[in-house]
């Protein structure tokens, strides 16, 4: 199988298809998807899986969870890596995005994007792909165990996010992550 990109997004409401909106023309999509693929300097960071590869997605789910300010679900979209090329999209390879190294070796971004490709891919993924979420009781193991292995250094995670993993595991952040000054 054709390996996927991986985008997060904020919420699985935005992209159910099952919700009808009367006054939307029979070509048009409602707006709100268009929020979760937010671009800076008209780029859109995306990140490479395997279809199936839930360790590959868990780990992509624990570093992006860690930049948080609080912790919440980690949504996400899944599409084929042709997507892009086929609605005349580039994509470039980075090296950047998260705390953990392996994960940015798998991050790429759709570059060049134009509001008309913008809503050409966001159409396409809000009429084909299925999003996907862990909830938080799945996401804080996934954050505490890439920082047990040392690939997540818990002092780059925010005070407020730190704090509701504590609250999590029922401990003071001291015990659960060490002292920190």
């Amino acid at each position: 199988m054709p390996p996927l990109f991986l985008r997060m997004i904020s919420s699985l409401n935005k992209w159910d298809r099952e919700n009808t909106y009367l006054w939307l023309a029979p070509d048009d999509i409602p707006a709100d998807p268009i929020t979760d693929l937010k671009t800076a300097d008209n780029k859109l960071s995306v990140f490479q899986v395997n279809n199936g590869d839930e360790i590959r997605i868990n780990k992509i789910a624990a570093a992006l969870a860690a930049k948080r300010l609080t912790l919440q679900p980690f949504a996400y979209i899944l599409f084929d890596v042709g997507l892009p090329s086929r609605l005349d999209i580039q994509v470039g390879k980075t090296n950047r995005g998260t705390d953990i190294q392996i994960v940015n070796d798998w991050h790429f971004e759709l570059i060049e994007l134009s509001a008309q490709k913008l809503f050409s891919l966001t159409r396409d993924l809000l009429l084909n792909a299925d999003p996907e979420r862990k909830r938080e009781n799945e996401v804080v193991p996934l954050i505490m165990e890439n920082v047990r292995s040392g690939e997540l250094d818990p002092d780059k995670m925010d005070e407020r996010l730190r704090k509701s993993i504590a609250e999590f595991y029922n401990q003071d952040i001291e015990t659960l992550f060490g002292h920190r000054d």
